[in-house]
């Protein structure tokens, strides 16, 4: 029963490295094909600045979403999950921006990375600005 039970677990995590192996791959591709599109238009150092800051700001924010999660009690977070599927697709999304604003309230270096970072990715790409234009426009209808 041990042997079965090592082996599940050798098996999960041998499967775990291998997947973050590959989504570290697809993430470091996903990084060059953004450079590769910002350097034709900023140059290469603008490029490199807008997707190394853009990635800091990323990460910087699912840190401090990781962090306050992780914080929180897990009889909250169970109680989270069944309100939230009752609960209606406008509510959620207010919620998650309350839960956005609380943790970018709570970690004010972290909002100040990820503004900065979109700050750098926006002022610096003409095609970022539209994406953002559109989308705006959208919710706005």
């Amino acid at each position: 029963m041990w042997q079965r039970i090592r082996n599940g677990l050798v098996s999960g995590i041998v499967l775990g490295i291998a997947l973050a192996t590959l989504a570290v791959i697809g993430i470091g591709f996903l990084l060059a094909g953004c450079y590769l599109a910002l350097a034709a238009q900023i140059g290469p150092a603008g490029a490199a600045l807008a997707v190394g800051a853009g990635a800091l700001a990323l990460v910087g924010l699912a840190l401090a979403l990781a962090l306050r999660r992780g914080a929180a009690p897990r009889r909250a977070r169970a109680t989270h999950a069944a309100t939230a599927s009752s609960a209606s697709q406008d509510e959620l999304l207010t919620r998650t921006g309350v839960e956005l604003a609380e943790s970018l309230a709570a970690n004010p270096r972290q909002a100040a990375l990820l503004a900065f970072g979109i700050g750098v990715v926006l002022g610096v790409s003409p095609k970022a600005r539209d994406i953002l234009n559109e989308v705006v426009a959208g919710t706005q209808r």
